[in-house]
Order: structure tokens, then sequence, then C-alpha cells
């Protein structure tokens, strides 16, 4: 017997009822559907991506010859195997500023490797870095920019490196085995692989190679042993207008800890040797 209905309320006819517990089951439904499906279809992750291919660079440049790392410190010994970890990292880097012109004669460039530069020296945590415009040089004419910076490690003692950025102009192009600007790794006995290149040896690649090596140790130990003033100029190829200009000894000043100045003559290296060895790093 079927119980009796509340008082006060009207009993609802039975079709009336089975209409409104059919939607209620289609509603339920609607909403468990959706998570259903994703606890068993789970969606697709994308495949990995696929690793980067080798240069085939040899860190130690020799495959029978090592440095001996039995008399350095267990610390050197850490960067050195960052640097090795990391070559192709650091070959890519002076490709990046080979393939940037930065002819001082014709100015082409010239802006732009001023402020790559200045990134170098940001890179390295440098507290300041600056692109100097000279002005007027003693020959009469604009002086390309000169990059200073400074990095204070808090060490006693302080060292100023010089760099060069820019470079001579390519006077013969079909003379170049690969466009001088192309930064193209190739094989060339004696040797594995060459980065040939404007500036490859003179200067881009031994200025980013010790960059590069600054870098490794801050890496592994934090910080560099001793502070860093830079000094990079664009006009050592036709004149060494910066070398000698006011703005360039009121930058570098006198730095704590630093030695005096001392001049220093290298042998000059013949134009056409020096023109050889700039396109092989």
């Amino acid at each position: 017997m079927r119980p009796a209905e509340p008082p006060g309320l009207h009993p609802a006819p039975r079709r009336e009822r089975k209409v409104v517990m059919r939607w209620i089951v289609l509603v339920a439904c609607a909403a468990l559907l959706p998570a259903a499906c994703s606890k068993s279809s789970p969606s697709p992750q994308a495949p990995p991506a696929p690793a980067k291919p080798k240069l085939g660079i040899r860190p130690a440049g020799d495959e029978t010859i090592k440095p001996d790392l039995s008399k350095v410190s267990d610390e050197l010994k850490k960067v050195y195997a960052y640097i090795d970890g990391h070559i192709d990292d650091h070959v890519e880097n002076l490709q990046k500023w080979v393939r940037q012109p930065s002819i001082s004669n014709s100015g082409e460039g010239i802006p732009e490797s001023a402020e790559m530069v200045k990134g170098f020296f940001e890179q390295l945590g440098c507290q300041e870095s600056r692109v100097y415009d000279v002005g007027i040089t003693e020959w009469g004419a604009p002086g390309n920019p000169v990059v200073y910076a400074k990095c204070d490690e808090g060490a006693p003692r302080t060292i100023a490196i010089y760099w060069q950025y820019d470079t001579m102009p390519i006077t013969q192009p079909d003379a170049w085995s690969s466009p001088p600007f192309e930064a193209r790794l190739v094989e060339q006995p004696p040797y594995k692989k060459v980065l040939i290149g404007r500036g490859a040896t003179n200067s881009k690649g031994p200025e980013l190679a010790y960059w590069n090596a600054l870098m490794s140790i801050k890496a592994v130990t934090g910080k560099l042993p001793v502070n860093i003033v830079f000094v990079a100029e664009g006009d050592e190829g036709p004149r060494p207008g910066a070398v000698r200009h006011p703005r360039r000894k009121q930058a570098i000043g006198r730095q704590p800890g630093m030695a005096p100045h001392q001049d220093a003559r290298v042998p000059r290296v013949p134009r056409r040797q020096h023109a050889a060895r700039e396109g092989i790093y």
C-alpha cells in the first residue's frame, strides 16, 4: 500500500514524475561523461625533442695529446671539465660574433658590434658596462665607440684587459674558401676542424676563448679570482685612435690594486702573414 502524500501537497501524476527522473539521470550522466572519458583515454604526450647534434669539436684539440691535470687543483679540474662539457656552446658563441660584421674602415656593423660587446660584459656580471662615444680623433675624423666595463669581485687585485672588436674589410671576397661572415666549420688538414671567418683569429677568436673561460670559472666557482676592467675599441684596424684618446684614459683611471702601466713592444707581423692568420681559429 502506497504511503500517503504529506498534507497540503497535491500528488503529481506518475507520468510527470518519470519524466523528471529521466532528466535528472541524463544530466548526471552528461556531467560524469567527460571525467570518465579523460580517465579512460589520456591525452597523448608530445614526443621529446630530438637531441641537438654535436659539432664534433675535440676539447683537447688533439686525439693523442692532452693537458697534464695532475698538477692543478681540484677546483681547476672542475673548470676544465665544465669547458669540455660546453665546448659546442663556446664555439657557437664565437660563430655568432664572427657573423656580426664590424668593419672599422666603413663603419659597417660597428654600432651593433659595440652593443654586442657590452652584452658580453653584462653576461659576465660586470656591474658597469658602457659604450663611450670618443668624438673626433686626432686625425680629425669621428672615432668608433669604446666599450668600457668593470667587474668588481671584491678581490685584492685588479687587471685590465684590452679588446678590439673591429676587423679589416673584405677586399678579396673570391679568395675566401668560405664566406667571411658565415663562420663555417670545415675540415682542413692538418687540423680536424677549423672555423673560417673574418676576425676568427684576429681577434674575436682569442677574445671569445678567454671570455668563455671566465664564464666557465664563474659557473663553477661563483666568482672570478680578480677584479677586471675591460676596454674594447673599434679603431684598431685603420688607426688605434681610441687607445690614446683621453676618454679611454678617463674611463680606466687608476683602479685599486692595479699595477702601473708599462709599455711593451711586440714583433710586427708581416701584413701578408697577418691576413692569412685572420681567417682560421
